[in-house]
C-alpha cells in the first residue's frame, strides 16, 4: 500500500513509512518531504498538505522549507505576512531592533542611509534640525561666526573672545583671539586690534 498522507518513504523494500519532517508536508504516496513554500513554515511533524504550512508573520521572513520564522535583522522590516525576505529600511529611516514591522524616521542632527541600524550624526562643522535626512550631504554647513560639534541641531555662536572666519568650522570651541586683538561680542568672524591705551591677552 501507499504511504498515507503525512508520511513518506524514500527507500525501496521497506515495511513502514516515516513521519513527514518539520518544514514540509507529505501527500499520500510521498517518497520525500516536500518543503513548505517560501513565505511559509511548519514546526509540526506529519502534515499532509501545503495548506497546513503557516504564513510567515510580519516582522519575520521564511525561506523555502522553514521550520520557524526568522526575525528581520536590525535595519530591515516586513510589514505584511508571507514574506520570504525582509525589506531594508529606506534612506531617511532606521531600525535598531530585530523583528520589526516598520522603520523609524531619522532623528534630528543625523542622517540615515538605506538599511541603517542607527542614525549617523551629522559631521563636525555641519548641523541639521530636520528629521528624515538621507545623506551627509543634506546636513547644513555651519556659517562663519559659529561652530558645530558632532550631531549638532543648530550652530553654536562663537563666544566673546573668539571668532570663526570660515563656514563649516569643526573645532569646538572657536579659536581664541590672538594676543593684541579682542572681541567683546558673540558670533563674530574676526577680532579687532587692541585699542590705544590698553592691552589684550589671550585667555
Amino acid at each position: 500500500p501507499a504511504c498515507v498522507a503525512g508520511t513518506f518513504q524514500d527507500q525501496e523494500g521497506q515495511v513502514s513509512c516515516a513521519v513527514c519532517e518539520v518544514g514540509g508536508f507529505c501527500v499520500e504516496g510521498a517518497s520525500i518531504t516536500a518543503p513548505c513554500a517560501a513565505g511559509t513554515y511548519s514546526s509540526l511533524l506529519g502534515i499532509s498538505s501545503s495548506e497546513q504550512c503557516r504564513s510567515c508573520p510580519a516582522g519575520a521572513y521564511c525561506q523555502l522549507g522553514s521550520t520557524a520564522p526568522t526575525s528581520c535583522n536590525a535595519g530591515s522590516f516586513t510589514s505584511v505576512v508571507g514574506k520570504s525576505t525582509c525589506d531594508e529600511c529606506a534612506a531617511g529611516s532606521f531600525q535598531a531592533t530585530t523583528g520589526r514591522t516598520s522603520c523609524e524616521v531619522c532623528t534630528r542632527g543625523s542622517y540615515c542611509e538605506t538599511g541603517s541600524v542607527n542614525p549617523t550624526p551629522c559631521g563636525k562643522g555641519t548641523f541639521s534640525n530636520a528629521t528624515g535626512l538621507q545623506a551627509a550631504s543634506e546636513c547644513s554647513q555651519c556659517p562663519a561666526g559659529t561652530t558645530c560639534g558632532l550631531g549638532s541641531l543648530a550652530p553654536t555662536a562663537c563666544a566673546a573672545g573668539s571668532y570663526s572666519e570660515v563656514a563649516g568650522l569643526a573645532s569646538f570651541p572657536c579659536p581664541a583671539c590672538e594676543a593684541g586683538t579682542f572681541q567683546d561680542q558673540e558670533g563674530q568672524v574676526s577680532c579687532s586690534v587692541c585699542e590705544v591705551g590698553g592691552y589684550c591677552e589671550t585667555e
